[in-house]
């Protein structure tokens, strides 16, 4: 699942436009406001004095019985939901009790929460909840963008601890950029802010190398170092996320394999399959090649262990003698990668129902 943050002055359109998601148009969407109640205090940032009615908050304040009191709805949310293709919710003004029986629900690929900046506190809470998921063995991608117009040399190492605290499965990082037929590509266009192909030519504008146009702090170049430290940092924190959907698996197991919905039962076990052998191997290997870090290290071992406690001694033995074997060959593709070695896809040659198999010898149906 993908936790997508968006807060007020910047469109959630233009933070997506160069991130697609794995599922494409298959993938399943929760947009979200922050939870209420609003007008109190509480400690999630709402403030009595800043209720939730732009009139009666920004109006006609002090008007009493003549105040217009009304609930203007999150347009924002409300455009995306009517523009994307793929399967969309959308939740507006819920209560903290609906969100968490929103998020219950199976099956959201994406959970996209839109605040005001005063209401941060909120989607900081709403995300925790979200990561909570993995307890139930839901997987979790985060995903952050590098390079927002308030992000800095100084201020950008906390942005990326807090993208990297949320110890997600995944984590995609990318660049903030502008892609034609934006309205952000045609609001820098129109400031002269963007850089014609000569200074950055248009297989370079992916999102994982270089801005397309000038940060207004973020210095031209730095940008490459600051994504790349992203991953380094993620990857050093929390390691590899092979291990990491293995911790998530693992923990769905323990605490829902005697759910009384067979349902439930019968996807855990499908999961878990390979488990006692392929995943000890894996995490008997991952011991091993972090034995001179401390902190992976100990990751990887406790991991291993809830294995062999979870699954006896087949998870042992795999561990013992397959894990040594898998850490020579982990070590032989790291070598083949560092000789620049790419992997490239086979070529699929595929036709539907209508065409003739005569005319086309080799392909699939």
């Amino acid at each position: 699942m993908e936790i997508v943050q968006s807060l007020s002055g910047r469109r959630s359109e233009d933070l997506r436009a160069a991130m697609p998601h794995p599922l494409g148009v298959r993938a399943r969407i929760l947009l979200t406001s922050v939870f209420g109640p609003y007008a109190q205090d509480d400690e999630y940032g709402s403030r009595a004095i800043n209720p939730m009615e732009l009139y009666h908050n920004q109006v006609t304040r002090v008007q009493g019985p003549f105040s217009l009191r009304m609930f203007h709805r999150s347009w924002g949310l409300m455009l995306i939901q009517a523009n994307v293709t793929a399967p969309c919710v959308l939740l507006d003004f819920p209560t903290q009790d609906r969100f968490i029986k929103e998020l219950k629900k199976p099956g959201y690929d994406i959970v996209g929460i839109s605040s005001i900046t005063t209401n941060l506190l909120k989607v900081e809470y709403m995300c925790r909840l979200v990561r909570e998921l993995q307890s139930h063995g839901i997987h979790i991608l985060g995903s952050t963008i590098i390079g927002l117009d308030h992000h800095t040399p100084e201020n950008i190492d906390q942005a990326i601890d807090y993208a990297v605290g949320h110890e997600t499965d995944f984590h995609q990082f990318m660049l903030y950029m502008p892609l034609p037929g934006t309205p952000l590509h045609e609001e820098m266009a129109a400031q002269g802010l963007l850089l014609d192909e000569a200074q950055c030519p248009i297989p370079d504008t992916h999102g994982q190398f270089r801005f397309n146009y000038r940060h207004p702090h973020i210095p031209e170049g730095l940008e490459s170092q600051l994504i790349l430290r992203a991953f380094q940092r993620d990857f050093e924190v929390n390691g590899p996320s092979i291990l990491r959907v293995l911790r998530t698996t693992l923990a769905g197991w323990k605490r829902h394999r005697d759910h009384l919905n067979p349902r439930i039962r019968r996807r855990l076990s499908m999961e878990v399959n390979g488990m006692v052998s392929a995943f000890s191997v894996v995490a008997g290997a991952a011991t091993r090649y972090y034995r001179n870090n401390q902190d992976l290290h100990a990751r990887m071992a406790s991991l291993l262990e809830d294995l062999k406690r979870e699954f006896g001694w087949k998870s042992r033995l795999y561990a013992t003698l397959g894990g040594p074997y898998l850490l020579r060959k982990i070590r032989s593709e790291e070598a083949r990668l560092s000789r620049g070695w790419a992997y490239e896809p086979p070529t699929f040659y595929e036709i539907n129902e209508a065409a003739d198999p005569g005319y086309f010898p080799g392909a699939f149906p």
